[in-house]
């Protein structure tokens, strides 16, 4: 599969690629610092239909990574979309959802949560990290308390 990485912290896509390259079958053939930077290069004559997965951050200058997500459907784009967030928040969670990602990360997670959902990719959609069930579960908890 080839990967798409868009994060604004160079040294997380520096271990996110070493980490995905240990996958067989697996590269990232381009890298992105902003939302922008991303679907431009999905725009360019090198990203169309080069692509198979972008694994997008929530949080990016110049354009989030939901909106990113809603530009990248409507294109009409091709492509599975890993939605990975470092912030604790349901509602990012479920908007991501809402937005087209097929699977969602909190990147507090362990890495073989991300590996099984980049294998799982194009099973049965959309994809929840067990890190990332837990923060809407507890959520659900807290409001079941009020």
């Amino acid at each position: 599969m080839r990967v798409l990485l868009a994060d604004d912290h160079e040294i997380f896509r520096t271990g996110i690629k070493l980490f995905i390259e240990s996958i067989p079958d697996w590269q990232v053939v381009a890298e992105a610092s902003t939302g922008q930077e991303a679907l431009n290069f999905l725009n360019s004559p090198l990203g169309k239909d080069n692509i198979d997965v972008i694994m997008l951050d929530y949080s990016m200058p110049e354009m989030d990574g939901l909106e990113l997500l809603t530009r990248i459907r409507n294109d009409g784009h091709d492509l599975y979309c890993i939605l990975m967030t470092g912030v604790g928040s349901p509602l990012i969670i479920e908007k991501g959802l809402e937005s087209g990602a097929d699977a969602v990360m909190s990147k507090t997670g362990p890495a073989d949560e991300l590996k099984s959902l980049m294998l799982g990719l194009g099973e049965s959609e959309p994809h929840l990290s067990p890190s990332a069930q837990k923060i809407i579960d507890s959520n659900q908890s807290l409001q079941s308390l009020t």
